[in-house]
């Protein structure tokens, strides 16, 4: 979308208002092609959604969107095969391990080598490695980056716990067809998985990677409501302030508790939010199991990391994959991919034009202070898994 998109607002001819996500929407927003919202709503507007939502839609101390939904992926399980989940990685494994011997069927199903890096970014971060420093700049050639391939490899070629060379919709296809027993992915996709599953489907944060101690933290990003600038889609001013107030709209309390009513998505909404908890706590979704889902989805919050939305992430999916998949085809090291991923990084970004003095800087600091989940604690959600 973002390509596309970014054609057609350079030639003035992008959509007034769109849904996008935080971080795509972040690169048009430092290219200057969508609206400032900071200089057209007061800060009390803001104030109506989760902290990290707004974060996830600000550059430099502007907000330049208005969230809907909060996403990240977690840990689905089969119940049948997996009573409890692993906690660590050695866990992981052993519970994988069992799995495979006692059912035959996959323990994990993980296509490393269709990834593009969003989820592994989780296990990297777990085994310590952040994708850019604090000043923006690439550090993927880190030991960090070493370890979390040759963790999967592991699992997938030498213990054989993993299901190999698998695409997102197998991977889905195995777990709802009770041919794997675990499954990383997004609550987006719940509407296939609690049809498949019902009430032996299980939802839990990514373990601790025992290695560091530290937990494998998924993206934390935002999906909602843009402007384009006026010289990106030739709105005049009274169209912007039509869209104003189409997006507080389509972010407001009732149009998020739609979206939770009826996809489950997880509210950016404040009072949304904390309707859902009320919801939660006192067991009211149906059928009841959804309760016990929904509870796993929202613990996941506490261990993430923000989606970084500057400029330079654009850089970040295709030398990923060019060179995972190449360690994974056993036809560099995961020494030497790592090193290629942060030189494409970098050469991307110099042909780009994106020099030191130019770069955006990043928040490094992984979700301590989602704010969301003192509600969670103090409901008493949080801790009874």
């Amino acid at each position: 979308m973002g390509h596309s998109l970014e054609t057609d607002a350079k030639a003035g001819k992008a959509p007034i208002v769109y849904r996008d996500t935080s971080n795509d929407a972040g690169s048009l927003f430092a290219a200057g092609l969508i609206l400032n919202l900071s200089a057209y709503l007061n800060q009390s507007v803001f104030n109506q959604y989760a902290p990290i939502s707004i974060k996830n839609f600000e550059l430099h101390g502007s907000v330049y969107g208005l969230p809907d939904t909060v996403n990240y992926i977690l840990m689905f399980y089969n119940k049948q095969y997996v009573p409890y989940p692993p906690n660590t990685t050695q866990q992981l494994i052993q519970i994988a391990t069992n799995v495979n011997k006692t059912y035959h069927i996959w323990g994990i199903a993980y296509g490393m080598t269709s990834e593009y890096g969003y989820r592994f970014a989780a296990w990297f971060a777990g085994f310590g490695g952040h994708i850019f420093n604090s000043q923006g700049m690439p550090q993927m050639n880190s030991s960090a980056m070493v370890e979390a391939l040759e963790f999967w490899y592991n699992l997938t070629y030498n213990l054989h716990i993993n299901a190999p060379d698998v695409t997102p919709s197998i991977e889905q296809q195995l777990f709802t067809h009770n041919e794997a027993a675990i499954i990383f992915d997004g609550p987006w996709d719940l509407g296939i998985y609690v049809p498949a599953l019902g009430a032996n489907l299980g939802a839990a944060p990514l373990p601790i990677v025992s290695q560091t101690g530290l937990h494998a933290a998924p993206f934390v990003g935002s999906t909602g409501w843009v402007i384009s600038s006026p010289q990106a889609s030739g709105a005049t001013p009274q169209q912007i302030q039509a869209a104003l107030l189409f997006i507080q709209f389509m972010t407001s309390y009732q149009a998020e508790m739609n979206l939770w009513t009826y996809a489950h998505d997880i509210p950016a909404n404040m009072k949304a939010y904390n309707t859902v908890i009320t919801e939660l706590n006192n067991d009211n979704l149906t059928p009841t199991y959804l309760n016990g889902i929904m509870k796993g989805v929202l613990e996941q919050a506490q261990y993430g990391q923000k989606f970084p939305n500057i400029p330079q992430m654009n850089f970040y999916w295709d030398g990923f994959y060019d060179y995972a998949t190449e360690y994974y085809a056993n036809e560099i090291t995961a020494t030497v991919a790592s090193q290629k991923m942060e030189n494409y990084m970098l050469s991307q970004m110099q042909q780009a034009g994106i020099t030191p003095d130019l770069l955006l800087p990043i928040n490094l600091n992984l979700l301590q202070s989602y704010e969301l989940l003192s509600n969670l604690f103090n409901l008493g959600i949080l801790g009874l898994w």
